[in-house]
């Protein structure tokens, strides 16, 4: 799967807020990125597709990774870039 420079951007933001049980519930997270739920739903999909496992915690209304993936090599590149 490709990836644009402003959604690796998304990605690691999203795998921040979730990284961090800080989402809030779907409609919450989506207002929070400046996304509609379903754009969302895509985003979420997209970090799924990179073997993260994410679910949902309804009582505490945040997301979270059963197994959280390693985006540390990809932040650098990106650090390297906004230089």
């Amino acid at each position: 799967m490709d990836f644009t420079l402003q959604q690796i951007k998304h990605v690691l933001r999203l795998h921040d807020l979730i990284k961090r049980k800080a989402t809030g519930d779907p409609q919450a997270f989506a207002d929070r990125m400046g996304f509609s739920r379903a754009t969302l739903f895509r985003h979420l999909d997209g970090l799924r597709s990179l073997d993260a496992e994410i679910d949902y915690d309804k009582e505490r209304q945040s997301y979270f990774y059963k197994n959280p993936p390693n985006f540390s090599e990809l932040k650098k590149i990106l650090a390297s870039l906004d230089d």
